[in-house]
């Protein structure tokens, strides 16, 4: 069974039950989901901020990001570099977004979703790689993320730093 998450070409069922939960429903036989998010804290203005909790059915075997069997927050992405040839992001939903390397550009590329990663490496005192993952979307915002990391570093935003396990700073 194929997981693809909260993709828009799929055909889903969703609603909302209260604030505080919503549910997507994929009805389809070679796919069939559920993902139910249970929205923890939102917050409004300059750094707006967005923390949910997300049941995904199709993973409830699986204790992929630490939070319990088939659960995850919706910060959480893992990061799958495949050497150079493309880089494959898995959200929080379950869903995979592949990246693809553009000569011209020197990103990788996910038309689909219409972002892009900036990869970097760099060395320690110890010659020991560390790759820097730059995810921007379309409207230039910035998740950082530092080797295969399941949690961004940073958040940049157009109004600001998120540095996690630090304050916030604007510009």
């Amino acid at each position: 069974m194929s997981n693809r998450g909260l993709k828009q070409y799929t055909r889903q069922i969703s609603g909302n039950i209260g604030d505080l939960v919503e549910y997507y429903v994929n009805p389809n036989p070679n796919d069939a989901n559920l993902i139910i998010k249970f929205n923890m804290l939102k917050t409004v203005g300059a750094h707006s901020f967005d923390l949910g909790l997300i049941y995904n059915h199709q993973s409830k075997g699986r204790n992929d990001f630490n939070n319990g069997y088939g659960l995850s927050t919706n910060l959480s992405k893992r990061i799958i570099d495949n050497d150079g040839a493309d880089i494959t992001v898995i959200n929080a939903d379950g869903s995979r977004d592949i990246y693809t390397y553009d000569n011209s550009s020197f990103y990788y590329i996910c038309d689909e979703i219409d972002q892009k990663i900036e990869k970097s490496i760099e060395y320690d005192d110890e010659d020991t790689e560390i790759k820097h993952y730059y995810l921007y979307d379309k409207e230039g915002n910035k998740v950082e993320f530092e080797n295969d990391s399941e949690y961004p570093t940073a958040y940049v935003m157009k109004k600001g730093r998120i540095e996690i396990g630090s304050n916030i700073t604007g510009d």
